[in-house]
Order: C-alpha cells, then structure tokens, then sequence
C-alpha cells in the first residue's frame, strides 16, 4: 500500500503540471490494453475464488470482453444463501429498475455502525444491517446486483486534493471514495451505492470522475487487491 501511495503523489505532480487539464488525462489512454484469455465464462463457482482474476494493477483499466467476468464474488463478496433469498425479493429485468430496487432495500435495512471499513464481507453487512462507510455499500450492492445476473465493477477512487496535501505528509489514510460499475442493456453505468446517484453518458475509460475523485483500482472486491483490512490500507 506504500507504493500506492508513493503512486498517487507522484501522478498528481504530473496532473497539475503542464496543461493541468485533469478532465482530460485518463491512464487508460495511455497503457496498452490486452485481451483477457478465453475464460469458461458459462458457469462460476460461487465459491471462495475469483476464477478469473479482473484486476490488473493500479492505475489500469480492467478488459470489458467479456461482462460475465463480472459476476464472479470473491470470498469477500461470496453470494450466500442469505444474500440469494434477499436478491429474490428484487425484479429479474436486469435494468435501472432492478438497481433501484437494491439501493432501495439497501436505505430501508442498512444502517451506519462503527468498526472495521475493508475487512468486512457482504455477508456480515447484509445480515448485521451495519454500514461502516462507503466500502460496506459498495460490497453489498455488487454481491445482491451479481446475485441478480448484473455484472458489477467495485471502483476505488482517491480525492485530488486529498494527493495533493500527501506530497506535504505521509499521515493519515487514503481519502476516496467507492463506487460500481454496473452493466445493464449492453450498457455500462456508474452508480454511486452510497448516494444512489446515477451517472448517464458515463464514459468507463475516463478515470478522472465527478466530485474530484480519481480511479486507482478497478476489481471484483477489496480483497482481490491484496488488501483485508484498515492496517493493511492505512
């Protein structure tokens, strides 16, 4: 997680350098893209193993081939039998309106709790009721949204000012926010699972987001990035 760190200075000297156009750089435009092999993708186990990996490294966009990758859970995001029956509730449409319908059950049965922020699993935030932050939501929305057939990106992102002030102190955790990317209708949207906003004409490629907030990882959960709990992201 230092190395991240040590990354994210050293892209925001280059962001405000220059042109400082910040809307308009995006890492993906500039690292070479590779094809992911051909996967099984008919069938994933729900078990504790992503079976093909999505994540690539910091700083670098995930393959969109193949959306089916992105309804593998980890053993952090694992559909239980719990989860499965509180999916059932929601519309099979797979569209805006099924999305809706989990953020709606999301506001109505979870509730801020304090404690742990990364090393926490669905399971334990969907049956506790019990949000800690940002990342509680983003992996509760991504299992009940795979458990309803919708491919799901778990998005980290990190403030700019929050980079810029890094440069002058090694203090303090990483201030960012999660979000998902959702697939619905051949499309992908963005969804803030903490807010519950929705973002249109979303361009998946574009790291720079709204509200100042820049993509660092792009995976299936926290876990898949090597990181399970605050000590670890600290």
């Amino acid at each position: 997680m230092k190395q991240l760190l040590m990354i994210l200075v050293l892209l925001s000297v280059f962001l405000f350098s220059g042109c400082g156009l910040l809307q308009y750089f995006t890492v993906a435009e500039v690292v070479e893209q590779e094809t992911v092999e051909q996967f099984n993708i008919e069938k994933f186990k729900n078990d504790d193993e992503i079976e093909a990996p999505v994540f690539r490294g910091y700083f670098l966009n995930v393959d969109y081939s193949y959306p089916e990758l992105f309804l593998q859970c980890g053993p952090q995001t694992r559909i239980t039998d719990e989860i499965a029956a509180i999916a059932d509730q929601f519309n099979d449409n797979k569209n805006l309106s099924t999305i809706k319908e989990i953020y709606g059950w999301m506001m109505g049965n979870l509730r801020g709790v304090e404690g742990e922020k990364f090393g926490r699993t669905s399971h334990e935030i969907i049956t506790t009721g019990g949000v800690t932050g940002c990342t509680d939501y983003g992996l509760a929305f991504v299992s009940l949204a795979r458990a309803k057939g919708i491919p799901s990106v778990f998005i980290q992102t990190a403030r700019i000012d929050w980079i810029e002030a890094r440069k002058k102190s090694n203090s303090g955790m990483i201030v960012g926010h999660i979000l998902v990317e959702v697939y619905l209708e051949e499309k992908w949207y963005l969804v803030d699972s903490t807010s519950g906003r929705l973002y249109l004409n979303y361009d998946r490629n574009n790291f720079s987001l709204p509200d100042g907030y820049y993509v660092f990882a792009k995976s299936i959960e926290v876990w898949d990035l090597g990181v399970h709990n605050d000590k670890e992201m600290g």
